[in-house]
């Protein structure tokens, strides 16, 4: 990885910004629009009213339904998220839906600092959205850093699940699905799972 977000060279920082928040201020434009035309379902979630904090986890194609279910946080969260320099628009989008701060890291760019860094964190009790196979896959494999997070924390669980049978999906890795206009969509929050390290399967089987 030649650049990250945190280090594009001066002369061209300008134009890379302004494309930035153009891209992700569209995006969050087009999730706002779908949030508001889709029917949107709840279930189990009444589990999470006696948690100050949790580590969500999911599956990279849920990424973008869960922008569109979930268009402003009221939890605070901080989230870890790949620091290439083609992210940034993504990094803009976080921010819209209100992420308080982002930590630059993922499998093989540091990953083992940032998810440390997020570690404190959650401690001090910030919520957390981790995608379990990502940034690249293979799809639907369970990486150990979530289970490493939630046991360095001391910090549940809450698998969640997002359902589109009515949706766009995209020739990349992980399948990401779009969500279409009208169209229904149904959240599914898992029980919270407090013991990780020994309930890897049970994780696996929520998601």
């Amino acid at each position: 990885m030649h650049y990250r977000v945190d280090n594009v060279p001066w002369y061209f920082r300008p134009f890379f910004l302004t494309f930035s928040w153009l891209l992700g201020a569209l995006s969050y434009g087009v999730c706002v629009f779908l949030h508001l035309t889709c029917r949107i379902r709840y279930e189990g979630e009444e589990p999470l009213q006696g948690l100050s904090n949790y580590i969500l986890c999911l599956w990279h194609d849920n990424l973008f339904p869960y922008f569109v279910v979930f268009v402003r946080h009221e939890k605070p969260h901080i989230w870890m998220n790949h620091p290439a320099w083609f992210m940034k628009p993504i990094h803009v989008l976080i921010k819209l839906v209100g992420v308080r701060g982002l930590v630059l890291g993922s499998t093989g760019h540091g990953g083992q600092e940032a998810v440390d860094e997020l570690v404190r964190y959650l401690k001090q009790g910030y919520s957390t959205l981790i995608t379990p196979d990502g940034p690249h896959g293979p799809p639907k494999v369970l990486k150990k850093g979530v289970l490493y997070m939630a046991q360095k924390s001391s910090i549940p669980i809450v698998p969640l699940k997002i359902r589109t049978p009515h949706c766009l999906t995209l020739p990349t890795w992980d399948h990401k699905r779009c969500p279409l206009p009208f169209s229904t969509i149904q959240v599914i929050y898992g029980e919270p799972i407090s013991d990780a390290e020994s309930q890897m399967l049970e994780i696996k089987k929520r998601l």
